[in-house]
C-alpha cells in the first residue's frame, strides 16, 4: 500500500516505475489488442470463443516466459518438470484437435486459429525446455519440485 501511495504522490517514482515496466506494459497491450482483434474478426461472439481465449492467454504466458529468458538470462524459479508436463498436455490435446472436430470451438476461430495457437504454445514450451536444459547454467534440479519423477512417468505410461 505504501508503494502505491508513493507512486501516486511522487512523479519521479511514477516515471521510474513506468520506465522499468515499459516492456511489460507494451506486451500486455499487444496481447489485449490481439485478443480483441481475434474476437471481432474470427469469432462469432459465441460461448465457444472462451476455448480460443484460454488458449491465447496460455500462449501469451509462454511468450512472456521466453522474453524473461531472453532478458534475464536465467532460469531460476522455472520448473522443468512443469514444462515437460505442459508439453505432454499439448501433444495430447493436439492429437485430438488436429484429427477430430469434436473438441474444437464452434465459431470460426476453431477452423484454424485455435490449432495454430496450440501448436505455437507447444513450440514455445519445447523452446523453454531446450533453454533450461542446454543454455542455462542457473537451473538447479534439486530445487525443482519432487512431485513426479521421470521414472514414474515413463513406467506408468510406457
Amino acid at each position: 500500500m505504501e508503494t502505491v501511495r508513493r507512486l501516486m504522490n511522487e512523479p519521479a517514482a511514477r516515471v521510474a516505475f513506468f520506465e522499468k515496466q515499459k516492456l511489460n506494459i507494451i506486451m500486455y497491450t499487444i496481447a489485449f489488442a490481439f485478443v480483441l482483434f481475434v474476437y471481432h474478426i474470427f469469432s462469432d461472439g459465441d460461448f465457444s470463443f472462451l476455448l480460443t481465449l484460454g488458449s491465447m492467454v496460455r500462449m501469451f504466458g509462454f511468450v512472456l516466459l521466453m522474453i524473461k529468458f531472453h532478458h534475464e538470462r536465467t532460469s531460476s524459479g522455472i520448473s522443468l518438470k512443469t514444462l515437460e508436463l505442459y508439453s505432454l498436455v499439448f501433444v495430447s490435446r493436439l492429437c485430438s484437435i488436429l484429427f477430430y472436430e469434436g473438441y474444437l470451438p464452434y465459431d470460426s476461430s476453431g477452423d484454424w486459429l485455435y490449432q495454430l495457437v496450440e501448436v505455437t504454445s507447444l513450440l514455445l514450451c519445447v523452446a523453454a525446455i531446450v533453454y533450461v536444459l542446454f543454455f542455462s547454467e542457473t537451473y538447479v534440479p534439486s530445487e525443482d519440485g519432487k512431485i513426479i519423477s521421470h521414472e514414474l512417468l515413463l513406467n506408468r505410461y510406457a
